[in-house]
């Protein structure tokens, strides 16, 4: 059982053994459920509120399965989700979900962050990169960042590559002082 509320724990036990594709497309179910609750003020205060018992939670959870909108496996965890009062994680949960799929189908996100966009030419430039020296499919997430002046900075999983011209600067600051 799980003593800590742990998304990655929920998540690897929602994910099981269940191929790539099932879990995608379970995933794609969580999401819209949770999107649900977001959309709908009164749903979102239903399910986070302790003035709704577990039994009144579960009952509106039946509803909106019978509709048609929830697969079983889907509706059992979001069950057990709300019997452990951990429906809060569930944004979390999804994202590890997301992150335990990708990291099955052997995929991995990197972060490249810059001061200013970066070309498509040069993203794809750092995608290939990676891929050739990870020997694994990237997907690029791009953020920005003005406090890093110029150049930019990559994060894949434990990988990280500073060539942002802060760091330069922080650097030679550091070689400044030591002398």
């Amino acid at each position: 059982m799980i003593g800590k509320k742990s998304p990655k724990k929920y998540a690897k036990l929602f994910v099981g053994n269940l191929t790539v594709d099932e879990a995608a497309t379970y995933l794609t179910e969580l999401k819209s459920f949770s999107d649900k609750i977001k959309s709908s003020r009164q749903l979102y205060l239903f399910f986070k509120s302790p003035l709704f018992s577990q039994k009144e939670r579960e009952e509106m959870l039946s509803a909106i399965a019978s509709q048609g909108e929830l697969s079983h496996r889907v509706h059992a965890f979001i069950l057990f989700l709300s019997n452990r009062d951990s429906i809060s994680l569930l944004d979390k949960i999804i994202k590890a979900i997301a992150d335990l799929i990708d990291e099955r189908a052997r995929k991995l996100k990197a972060q490249v962050v810059s001061a200013e966009p970066l070309k498509e030419m040069y993203l794809s430039q750092i995608k290939q990169i990676l891929e050739d020296s990870l020997q694994i499919e990237i997907i690029i997430e791009t953020q920005l960042d003005s406090s890093l002046i110029g150049g930019f900075k990559v994060k894949a999983g434990s990988l990280v590559y500073d060539g942002s011209i802060k760091n330069q600067l922080t650097m030679l600051k550091d070689v400044l002082l030591k002398t």
